[in-house]
């Protein structure tokens, strides 16, 4: 799970110009999470080999009249509670209000690490006088403050650097409560079926199940044990179109989810049977296949289909298969939570996938596979020179990650990778799994 990082403060501070800094003109930006934001408040990048989560908040007020005003305030300290060091931002020049005071005291009882970072000096010769504005803030009582300039990024490297040093040296996690067990999120769109699915497959009623769409607001994990193999379900909440993240509390929950498939080892991405493969699903599996969890797709509610016949299901997984495509690797089992039907194929074929998902191939093994590949269908050519792969090995498991070293790589075909992963599935079965390729190229000698 990538640290959060976020930033607080009174409205017209920068926030959102700090975000963008951080997250968007970073030579070593990762990415910014595509379609999960609204007014872009969430992101990740890395900075220094560390990768970060950065959250921009609502801007904390006391304007009795906006009818938001409770909702921004409780979204605020959700924000605090999520994050591992906190920006607080204000304004130069402009001595603390009283937002401002109340801020500092909810960062003061949080105990988390606090940098005061002080916007909008945009003069360079005054960038680094530590008491010029200082004296404005002091009464607030942080010893981490820096000036910035975001409009002009000024200090923010030196931001980042101060909040990279205050991350805390060990996050706690359940995988240090229980290194053992396989780690199993449950994603999906709100009231696909997951906590009806958590359920089915505990057989009893630990999770809360409602039809309201969203019960779920933070994952929920639940450890449990069968036929001498630790399981821990991690229950998400459902991640929503981006036109429906209506605030904070709804994008908090879709980090939520996408931490859990970030510590997953398996990821059930579930399908509401009745409604078929929607847009949200298509987000939902892209973020599981970059994630590179171990996927099963399950196809709940197949008791609602009607007039099922024997092909309805091969029909069916045609269609799942067409729509997410970045999936295609992935078993779909058709269950129903409610009438429990079908529910027992799911722990062995979860048992089965943990254990292709730790596949480890000797080099002499994928070298023939390598060798009758290129028999069948070679390379190809590029500006009159004939490429070629020289080798293929396994370099990492859980997932699989393979080297591929070749003598061209900037043109080397990216369908030529999934030939060969085509490959390595059909000899080895390796349904569910996801692998990744390393194209490396190989130096002449001398």
């Amino acid at each position: 799970m990538n640290p959060v990082i976020a930033i607080v403060g009174r409205p017209n501070v920068g926030k959102s110009s700090l975000f963008n800094r951080l997250i968007g003109r970073r030579k070593a930006l990762v990415h910014e999470i595509a379609g999960l934001t609204r007014d872009r408040l969430y992101g990740e990048t890395i900075w220094n080999n560390q990768p970060l989560t950065i959250i921009d908040t609502g801007g904390y007020h006391y304007d009795e009249t906006d009818q938001f005003l409770k909702e921004i305030k409780s979204q605020v300290h959700m924000a605090i509670d999520s994050a591992d060091v906190i920006v607080f931002l204000v304004e130069s020049r402009i001595p603390a209000t009283p937002e401002e005071r109340a801020i500092a005291k909810i960062l003061h009882k949080s105990k988390k690490p606090v940098i005061l970072a002080i916007n909008k000096v945009d003069n360079p010769v005054l960038i680094n006088d530590e008491t010029i504005y200082y004296d404005n803030y002091a009464c607030l009582g942080f010893r981490e403050f820096l000036n910035i300039s975001c409009s002009h990024g000024l200090n923010i490297n030196t931001l980042l650097d101060k909040a990279c040093q205050l991350l805390p040296k060990k996050r706690k996690s359940v995988e240090q409560k229980d290194t053992d067990s396989v780690k199993v999120a449950v994603i999906g769109k709100p009231n696909a079926g997951k906590s009806s699915l958590v359920n089915a497959i505990l057989k009893e009623e630990r999770v809360i199940v409602s039809p309201v769409a969203g019960t779920t607001r933070d994952s929920i994990d639940t450890f449990f044990e069968q036929d001498g193999q630790k399981f821990t379900l991690i229950d998400t909440a459902g991640i929503k179109k981006a036109k429906e993240e209506k605030n904070i509390a709804e994008l908090l929950s879709i980090l939520s989810a996408i931490r859990s498939m970030e510590r997953a080892d398996i990821a059930l991405v579930v399908i509401d049977g009745e409604n078929g493969v929607t847009s949200q699903d298509q987000r939902i599996a892209d973020m599981a296949e970059q994630r590179k969890c171990a996927c099963i797709i399950i196809l709940n509610k197949w008791d609602t289909i009607v007039g099922k016949t024997t092909d309805t299901f091969d029909e069916y997984a045609k269609y799942i298969r067409t729509k997410l495509r970045f999936l295609h690797y992935a078993p779909i089992l058709p269950i129903s939570a409610k009438t429990k039907d079908r529910i027992n194929t799911i722990i062995p074929e979860i048992v089965g996938l943990t254990a292709r998902y730790k596949t480890k191939i000797e080099k002499k093994d994928l070298q023939e596979i390598l060798f009758d590949a290129q028999s069948r269908f070679p390379v190809g050519h590029i500006k009159g020179r004939i490429m070629r792969v020289h080798s293929l090995e396994q370099i990492d498991s859980s997932p699989p990650v393979f080297r591929v070293l070749a003598n061209e790589v900037e043109e080397f075909p990216k369908n030529y990778l999934r030939y060969l992963e085509n490959r390595i599935r059909e000899k080895y079965e390796l349904d569910g799994v996801p692998m990744k390729f390393i194209l490396t190229l190989k130096r002449k000698k001398g």
